[in-house]
């Protein structure tokens, strides 16, 4: 044997042992049965019917219009609602959503589930396939995705590593059906496994989410762990482990603050603990309103936010604003465009109650103590400075197998949108270092075509 054929022998066999079971070509997904192409609609008489309701608003009274001290600033949201009524075009985006990128839905326990697909513009045989799954969050949407699924399918794929990035709207939000029943976390996670198994025929598969698509990625792991090949959230709702130190530690923090003499002979842990809990206690009280209206009683906001687009514009743009990374300027993080689109979602479709209706289907089951088990999946981690919950890395450990953890340097609650760019790059070097799609047992026997 030849030392050339050797070394051919050996790239061969390393193509194949990176590869994953799925196998894509340009028909895919609509080669599998039960998917359909989804359009999404523009009606021009909706739209009129808009623009009049935004003719009519009725801006509150503020003192001081410029100040976000009280919630949304009136001088900027009646800038907004001017630029929405005068010069954005939904026509455009919804043309945009049907020519540019792919939109398909499933039906999955009698809903239907909407998902964009990204691919990679070319792909070989023997080539590492990465299904990526992004999951979303409130207040939200697939729209999300769109950056970081082009920078994963354009510029991080390979010849020797493919992604394929699907992006669902969770059930009650974007595109997908409202659930007609309670609904919670583990539900959608069930779902989504569904999607992605039975559905779309994924043998394994990466989950990355933020907000509530992290306790999704979280649960479908939990779930359904020898599919899911890694978990990647830029959110971790968690909250400290359910043992003796964290729990002094998180009492100490709670009551006496970080810098409490009776840490001095506490682990790193039980420090970090007391700090995150010190600072999670001054969020709660400043930035959690919404959480407990959407919690106890979401369909009495729903009926002002689902008739009212000003109000709807306002309670979601306060959000972006306030959860955001930046120096008082949120347009540098998004164009009133990106702002307008994503409140667009939530209108056209009346989702805004189904969507805060989540937060009490999760929240009223939560028990508290409830034994949390160890997810034996490789799991990533990526703390945005701006984020509202900023956990210390020994909170993931005692629920994953952390592979990577990173501390951002800048960026807030919506990642995807922020920092795209430091997002995907993140998602990229924990699949490379730390993802195999194959099990041990068939790594040698199974590749993945690609034709896209």
């Amino acid at each position: 044997m030849t030392k050339f054929s050797c070394c051919l022998i050996v790239v061969v066999l390393t193509l194949l042992s990176l590869s994953s079971a799925v196998t894509i070509d340009s028909r895919f997904p609509l080669s599998r049965d039960g998917v359909r192409k989804e359009v999404v609609k523009y009606n021009e008489q909706e739209w009129n019917q808009l623009r009049s309701r935004l003719d009519l608003s009725r801006i509150p009274f503020a003192f001081d219009e410029d100040s976000w001290e009280y919630g949304a600033s009136t001088k900027e949201v009646v800038a907004l609602i001017k630029f929405w009524r005068e010069s954005y075009s939904w026509k455009d985006t919804v043309n945009m959503l049907n020519t540019q990128r792919e939109q398909y839905s499933a039906v999955v326990e009698d809903m239907k589930i909407h998902f964009e697909m990204w691919r990679p513009k070319s792909g070989l045989a023997l080539t590492k396939v990465v299904p990526l799954f992004f999951f979303h969050g409130w207040p939200g949407s697939f729209l999300e995705c769109g950056k970081v699924a082009s920078l994963l399918t354009q510029e991080k794929s390979s010849p020797r590593l493919q992604y394929v990035v699907f992006c669902p709207s969770l059930p009650g939000y974007g595109l997908s059906d409202a659930p007609s029943k309670p609904f919670s976390i583990p539900d959608i996670a069930r779902v989504m496994n569904t999607l992605a198994h039975e559905v779309l025929g994924l043998d394994r598969y990466v989950v990355q989410g933020g907000d509530w698509g992290s306790m999704v990625a979280w649960k479908m792991a939990e779930a359904e762990p020898s599919r899911v090949a890694g978990i990647h959230v830029n959110f971790f709702g968690q909250g400290p482990p359910p043992t003796l130190s964290a729990t002094i530690a998180a009492g100490i923090g709670t009551m006496l603050g970080k810098d409490s003499w009776l840490l001095a002979l506490g682990t790193k842990c039980m420090k970090e603990t007391a700090a995150a809990v010190e600072e999670g206690k001054k969020i709660i009280l400043s930035e959690t309103g919404y959480m407990h209206i959407q919690a106890t009683k979401p369909n009495t906001v729903a009926f002002g936010l689902n008739d009212s687009p000003a109000g709807l514009l306002a309670y979601i743009f306060e959000k972006m604003h306030a959860w955001s990374h930046h120096d008082g300027d949120v347009y540098k993080r998004f164009r009133p465009r990106e702002i307008i689109d994503n409140v667009m979602i939530y209108w056209t479709q009346q989702n805004i109650g189904s969507s805060m209706r989540l937060y009490k289907d999760y929240l009223s089951n939560v028990v508290v103590g409830e034994k949390r088990n160890k997810v034996d999946v490789p799991f990533a981690g990526a703390v945005f400075p701006g984020e509202l919950v900023r956990p210390p890395k020994c909170w993931a450990e005692y629920d994953f197998d952390v592979k990577k953890w990173t501390l951002m340097p800048s960026g807030g609650h919506f990642a995807a949108m922020e920092e795209p760019g430091l997002l995907a790059d993140d998602i990229h070097a924990f699949v490379v270092d730390h993802v195999q799609l194959s099990s041990p047992k068939k790594q040698a026997k199974k590749h993945a075509t690609v034709e896209l």
